[in-house]
């Protein structure tokens, strides 16, 4: 647990996985001392909050990167990207500097 994948951890969670993975079944925790063990007795106070923030930023992310993957499908669908009206192959700019096809 002296590894950077747990610095996330907490002491008590660490402290658990530690007590689990004892290879001797005579010195590993037993399952009731699991149950009753602090972190998962204590597990739904603290986590909900611990993890709001980052829960929301990556919510927030994920809805930017789904509308801007709908918005490019919308553009690449449109008759606008599929159709030279004039034949020339190129994209026509008017006086109000507005391209047309």
């Amino acid at each position: 647990t002296d590894t950077p994948i747990f610095d996330n951890i907490s002491p008590a969670a660490k402290d658990l996985i530690e007590r689990m993975l004892v290879k001797n079944p005579n010195n590993r925790i037993s399952i009731q001392e699991v149950l009753n063990h602090k972190w998962l007795r204590d597990r739904d106070k603290g986590a909900a909050r611990i993890h709001l923030g980052e829960t929301i930023e990556e919510l927030k992310k994920f809805n930017a990167r789904r509308k801007l993957k709908e918005s490019v499908r919308a553009a690449v669908s449109s008759p606008r990207w599929h159709a030279d009206m004039n034949g020339d192959n190129f994209l026509d700019v008017g006086d109000d500097d507005i391209c047309t096809t």
